[in-house]
């Protein structure tokens, strides 16, 4: 959260933000935390202190924690929604072959699970539609799905201020008491 603060503060209303990450959201990437809970189930062990903190030699002090903490698009866009921005774009870089297999066989599935929780959320909070449909349509994404990186395109709507108070003014405080 700390960086996107920084986005919001240096750009301006309309600016624009480009992010990329290994795509957590990729279905190869699903499929590898399921079996593995990994990066990718065939090649690298899960989390662990010798293969996923960095050292630089010339450093005792500080540590890269490289993938440790990968995060998908659903996680990108609500840190940007909190700092003020919106999900402008999704950009397509390099198509996975093995995510395209995956495709054929899981999209069905991740079709009627998506659509069966879309309805059953927005009959519960009509009023949240909106991001709900928003939620839907990156989680059917197929870019998002087929993509090896994830590459997102923010515009910034609002100061940090701003955002907080919109935030606040449809917050969830059923959940808070």
């Amino acid at each position: 959260m700390i960086a996107f603060k920084e986005f919001n503060r240096v750009l301006k209303p309309g600016g624009r933000l480009v992010l990329t990450t290994p795509n957590y959201s990729s279905l190869k990437s699903k499929l590898s935390y399921l079996l593995n809970e990994s990066e990718k189930y065939s090649r690298i062990m899960p989390v662990n202190e010798f293969d996923s903190i960095w050292f630089n030699r010339n450093d005792n002090e500080n540590q890269y924690f490289g993938h440790v903490f990968l995060v998908g698009i659903a996680k990108l866009r609500l840190f940007g929604k909190l700092a003020g921005f919106k999900v402008a774009k999704i950009h397509f870089s390099e198509l996975k072959v093995s995510n395209l297999f995956l495709l054929v066989i899981f999209y069905p599935f991740i079709l009627i699970t998506s659509l069966a929780n879309y309805f059953r959320n927005v009959r519960k909070k009509p009023h949240a539609k909106a991001t709900y449909l928003e939620m839907l349509k990156l989680n059917l994404n197929a870019k998002i799905l087929l993509d090896g990186s994830l590459v997102v395109e923010f515009e910034k709507e609002m100061d940090m201020a701003s955002a907080k108070k919109a935030l606040y003014q449809i917050g969830n405080y059923e959940q808070i008491t």
